[in-house]
């Protein structure tokens, strides 16, 4: 899709589930990341439909519950615009036509694992097309209609002429001219409404209009319907009506002095109950400094602010009790900003402060002194006195800011995001908290927001669990792992206290935190042991993805002053597989800097080989067989053929091999023959907050 490695939503229509399968490795070894659900009758493919919005369905002709072709009836009923392909291994251009006239795009073959994603990422781009198409109709649409609303309710005598004739007037044009309907004026050339004896002129400054545009006016005498003459000013434009190119027309009947129409200017851009700038004005004034910005480099902030209380106050007051609540706090907001500031009331209840040539954290510092101050200013309501909070939200403007609006909501979601934290309040717009969050629920936004004050409180911290070598000499690694405490204070895995957590917009900052913390921890241990202990750090798919992953590990290398290769970034194999050009990328760059990486949760998939074969053993050094798959195969009580095979995997890649969840004694004891490297588990130690442990009393 547009953008680079986007999740791809895909349905599978085939009885096979291994095949189904493959065919998910072919398209994500080619870097696509594809999530997909496998269906095998009507009422799963009615289901999926319903539920969400789909790029994609690769269907075989093998389901006993529903046929190919009643599928792709299904999708047309349904009205959803998914490009299908036929995958089947008779491949011919009858089949083809066939699979073609009953409403699928292509037909790929079996054997052609090349073809299917050139296929499907031809279908990808021209839906992607298809989108973006209707998207700009439905804006033009949207455009065309308000304009010509604005031009036939404008008081402003506007007309559309070609070759010199009319060939669209609104009413106020019409009105002057003394015409009642268009068609009495249809098709007639303005020449025949000018005065005689401005003709010449009128000609001339037509063509100078038309060859070097300067919004001069023309002054005239108009010829009425009825003969009657009046003057006026013409003014020229160059426009397009029902996509023909033509001259817009507009004519006024007089001038105004410049102090009334600098009057006129200062009613239009104030707000006027409390004398503040309006939201229009604010608007143009963001958008001039976000172009200032943009060009020059230099930031300014933008404040949304509201009081916590105002909507009771309303409640309780009434209208005119709100509007001397609303005189009063622009009052206090004007004795607190001076004369750079742009301060404007843009809602109800909200008001925004825009300040040039500031940075966001300047501006935070004044932020946190206009909630102390208002929380000791007296208001009046009905001869009431009222003391009330504010909730604050700052959205920074730089060169990087896409447009005022953008901006603005920016501000708005900070400020929401304070409200709903109890008032009182001042937050930084942030993009992986704010920027999603108007496509959460109302749970996820709780959730987001409680992750983000743990953050804050610092009830999120790391535990640490050492990896011991089983043979050979011995070498010190932990583990880093992400921990909150819940309500009664135990350590819990931030997926027990939010289950969210691992796909929210968080993700990418929770990953940043956990390896600034890490390698601060890990320096600090270093020093004390002069040990060459080693990190293991989990990445989340949200880091994968991230172009600017890489330079932020380089830094915090630097400025941690660690080796590079005491840190093992660790990448899951889901995460891997269905990223897998991202992840070569990443790989090769941590590389270069002598950073290593290792697979976790091995075996969970299967393509499990893939990433071994597509990755240099000096890059992905380790691999952490899954836990679920150690489980099963020591509770099992047979061969352990599935933990074998791994293992021999691994080997055959030269590939050095950990094992998690040990918890006892016995289990450690059947994997010992099976020529492991590294084991894991609360057997050897519990996570704990301490890197103290004896790696040479380890018992092994």
């Amino acid at each position: 899709m547009s953008k680079e490695n986007a999740t791809v939503h895909a349905l599978i229509l085939d009885a096979s589930s291994n095949d189904a399968e493959q065919t998910l490795n072919i398209l994500r070894n080619t870097g696509m990341a594809v999530r997909a659900t496998q269906i095998v009758n009507e009422e799963e493919l009615i289901d999926a439909l319903n539920r969400q919005s789909w790029e994609l369905f690769l269907g075989r002709n093998n389901c006993a519950q529903l046929t190919l072709q009643d599928a792709l009836k299904i999708i047309r009923d349904s009205g959803r615009d998914i490009p299908t392909i036929e995958i089947g291994s008779d491949y011919n251009a009858e089949n083809t036509l066939s699979c073609m006239q009953a409403g699928a795009q292509s037909f790929a073959p079996d054997e052609n694992d090349e073809l299917l994603c050139l296929l499907v990422a031809k279908e990808l781009r021209h839906l992607e097309d298809r989108r973006r198409r209707k998207q700009a109709e439905a804006q033009l649409t949207e455009t065309e209609n308000r304009c010509e609303l604005l031009l036939a309710n404008s008081r402003d005598a506007i007309a559309y002429i070609h070759d010199g004739m009319h060939i669209y007037a609104n009413h106020s044009y019409l009105d002057l001219f003394g015409y009642e309907e268009w068609d009495d004026l249809e098709c007639m050339p303005i020449m025949d409404m000018i005065g005689k004896d401005f003709r010449s002129a009128f000609k001339c400054y037509l063509r100078e209009q038309t060859e070097t545009p300067d919004n001069s006016k023309f002054k005239f005498e108009g010829i009425k319907s009825d003969g009657e003459k009046f003057e006026g000013y013409l003014s020229l434009s160059t426009a397009s009506y029902d996509n023909e190119p033509c001259i817009q027309v507009l004519i006024t009947t007089q001038t105004y002095d410049s102090e009334l129409q600098e009057k006129l200017l200062e009613l239009s851009s104030n707000d006027s109950l409390t004398g503040l700038y309006n939201r229009e004005s604010l608007m143009h004034q963001l958008t001039e400094t976000v172009s200032f910005a943009s060009s020059t480099g230099k930031n300014a902030t933008l404040a949304y602010l509201e009081m916590d209380q105002f909507d009771e106050w309303e409640d309780t007051f009434g209208l005119k009790a709100s509007d001397e609540i609303l005189v009063g706090a622009s009052n206090w907001l004007k004795s607190k900003t001076d004369d750079t500031d742009i301060v404007s009331r843009i809602s109800n209840h909200a008001f925004a402060i825009l300040r040039p040539d500031t940075s966001i954290a300047q501006f935070k510092d004044f932020a946190n002194d206009l909630l102390t101050s208002f929380a000791k200013t007296l208001l009046e309501a009905n001869k009431k006195t009222l003391t009330g909070t504010l909730s604050i939200g700052l959205a920074p403007i730089n060169e990087r800011s896409p447009d005022a609006s953008q901006v603005l909501h920016d501000a708005h979601a900070a400020t929401l995001r304070a409200t709903s934290g109890g008032g009182n309040k001042c937050c930084i717009f942030e993009s992986a908290i704010d920027g999603e969050s108007a496509s959460m629920d109302r749970e996820t936004k709780e959730s987001v927001r409680k992750i983000q004050e743990a953050m804050e409180s610092g009830r999120i911290f790391l535990l640490y669990q050492p990896i011991v070598k089983l043979h050979g000499e011995r070498q010190e690694f932990f583990q880093a792992l992400l921990r909150i405490r819940d309500e009664s204070g135990a350590p819990v895995t931030l997926d027990k206290a939010f289950p969210i957590s691992q796909s929210s917009p968080l993700a990418l900052k929770l990953d940043y935190w956990v390896i600034a913390q890490s390698m601060r921890a890990l320096k600090e241990h270093r020093d004390k042991s002069k040990s060459p202990t080693r990190f293991f750090i989990q990445l989340s798919a949200t880091a994968i993805e991230e172009d600017e992953l890489v330079l932020f590990i380089s830094k915090s290398l630097k400025a941690s002053r660690l080796p590079a290769d005491s840190i093992i970034f660790q990448i899951d194999e889901g995460d891997a597989t269905s990223r897998l050009k991202r992840v070569i990328e990443l790989a090769g760059e941590l590389e270069k800097l002598g950073i290593a990486i290792a697979v976790n949760h091995f075996g969970a998939g299967v393509a499990s080989t893939l990433l071994l074969e597509r990755l240099s053993a000096k890059s992905l050094q380790f691999v952490k067989i899954a836990g679920d798959v150690v489980q099963s195969e020591l509770s099992s009580g047979d061969d352990m053929k599935k933990l074998k095979d791994l293992i021999s995997s691994a080997k055959q890649f030269n590939r050095q091999v950990i094992v998690p969840m040990i918890e006892e004694a016995q289990s450690l004891a059947q994997i010992w023959p099976l020529g492991i490297d590294y084991v894991q588990g609360y057997y050897l130690s519990p996570p704990s907050s301490t890197l103290h442990f004896d790696f040479d009393e380890a018992g092994l």
